[in-house]
């Protein structure tokens, strides 16, 4: 419903101003009386610019709508402001030449289309580093939820000693504290870390032959969580 309305908006809008040209414009040159009539239309089109060529990423099969958008409206504004100013200046406080007046319309548009691609860059600067972030803490929720896994495992184990079961408890509550970080000493570390929790995994249903193996593993784990909770991104 929206969208139809924000259609009939624009079409009606585009028509008045055309309208609005030919019926009180017959003062001004043929010429810049289209060009103004255009330029007028091309400022109403930018504001429902969203109906008309949706703001999102091509490049994203999910269409994800692009960011920035209030940097977008600045430069809209922008846009408009000054395309209407030089519409009044030049045909009504300092009537310019058609050449002129087309010459300041082509140097706006120009601007626009670069203040445009900012916008778009700036939002593939900021979706990349989202994802980024994304992709970090993804990979540091996934360690946390195998050592909730290796705690829920080890409270399953009737024999095995109280003081492995706390150890790796006290660790699972350790991970709570490590924070996401795009270093490669922290990837490095939360891939020893893993490794560490698959050693665990696999020593300690049979820990009582493995207890070198568990005493191994857990004490690799607990020194790599130590290193890596000192280390986070400003």
């Amino acid at each position: 419903m929206q969208k139809a309305l924000s259609w009939i908006a624009l079409v009606g809008g585009e028509i008045v101003i055309f309208v609005a040209f030919r019926l009180w414009g017959g003062g001004l040159l043929p010429e810049i009386r289209t060009l103004n009539t255009v330029v007028s239309m091309i400022v109403l089109a930018l504001f429902f610019v969203d109906i008309l060529i949706p703001w999102v990423d091509w490049n994203d099969r999910s269409a994800r709508r692009l960011g920035t958008l209030g940097l977008r409206w600045v430069a809209t504004g922008l846009y408009a402001v000054a395309a209407v100013a030089v519409m009044l200046l030049c045909n009504v406080a300092f009537p310019t030449l058609f050449s002129t007046q087309l010459l300041i319309h082509c140097i706006l548009l120009l601007g626009l289309v670069l203040g445009f691609s900012a916008v778009v860059g700036a939002s593939a600067k900021v979706g990349t580093v989202h994802a980024r972030e994304e992709q970090l803490r993804s990979g540091l929720d996934d360690l946390k939820q195998r050592a909730r896994q290796l705690q829920r495992a080890a409270g399953g184990i009737p024999d095995l000693p109280a003081a492995y079961r706390n150890r790796i408890e006290a660790l699972a509550g350790e991970l709570r504290f490590v924070s996401p970080c795009r270093t490669a000493e922290a990837a490095t570390l939360e891939k020893e870390f893993g490794e560490a929790l698959q050693a665990l995994e696999f020593a300690l249903p049979a820990h009582a032959m493995n207890r070198g193996a568990v005493e191994s593993a857990l004490a690799r784990a607990e020194r790599l969580c130590a290193e890596r909770k000192t280390l986070y991104t400003n």
